[in-house]
């Protein structure tokens, strides 16, 4: 019994593990400078629409010259109707990981639907020295996802960018994503923290039997 359990265990670690190393970003783009911010606190950002179910494994914020944060950064995707959905700090510094232009941190993977609408936003604090990616070009996002605009939203901390940017774009924020196992219920993202908890449920409570149950 003790080497079943200790196999599953390993089984179910390793396919989250695997499915974060296959993770993509959403939006790819030339430039590797921004833009001087200079302005009051704000959540800056983008709309997007799903065109497959997704799971969200890492939220990033653009890194300019990709040398490191001056500054901690809030990052958040939000659901249509303003839902904080799943949310991470992306640290000061160079600790967290690079890809590309972006730094990275991990998040529970968090399932969004086929079809929908999200937000993604970036906090800035007033006077942020960080640099923001406006107008950028060689521009794409991954076929699984629609780019709609930028978006913001003036305030004092991270919050739903509602607010239309006239630019064509503004990074900012940025994502990585895997493909949604198939039969992967369909949701605005909610979901998601239900299903990560059950496995770290089951896993607590084999940890548990394992410890109390005679050997076998």
């Amino acid at each position: 019994m003790r080497k079943w359990r200790s196999l599953f265990t390993r089984l179910v670690l390793g396919l989250m593990l695997t499915s974060m190393a296959n993770a993509v970003p959403a939006v790819t783009f030339a430039e590797l400078t921004g833009n001087v911010l200079a302005g009051p606190a704000l959540t800056a950002g983008w709309q997007f629409t799903t065109n497959s179910a997704v799971t969200v494994t890492d939220l990033g914020f653009f890194d300019d010259s990709q040398n490191g944060l001056a500054q901690a950064h809030d990052v958040g995707i939000f659901s249509a109707a303003g839902a904080l959905l799943v949310s991470a700090i992306v640290p000061a510094g160079v600790g967290a990981p690079l890809i590309n232009q972006f730094r990275y941190s991990p998040v529970a993977p968090t399932l969004l639907g086929a079809g929908l609408t999200f937000r993604i936003g970036a906090f800035y604090a007033a006077g942020s020295p960080e640099l923001i990616r406006t107008g950028a070009t060689g521009f794409a996002t991954d076929p699984a996802i629609t780019f709609v605009g930028g978006r913001i939203f003036l305030g004092p901390a991270l919050a739903d960018p509602t607010g239309v940017f006239a630019g064509n774009s503004i990074f900012g924020p940025n994502f990585n994503f895997v493909a949604a196992a198939a039969g992967a219920p369909e949701s605005d993202g909610r979901s998601s923290g239900a299903a990560v908890a059950s496995i770290w449920v089951m896993l607590a409570l084999l940890q548990r039997r394992r410890r109390t149950s005679p050997t076998c």
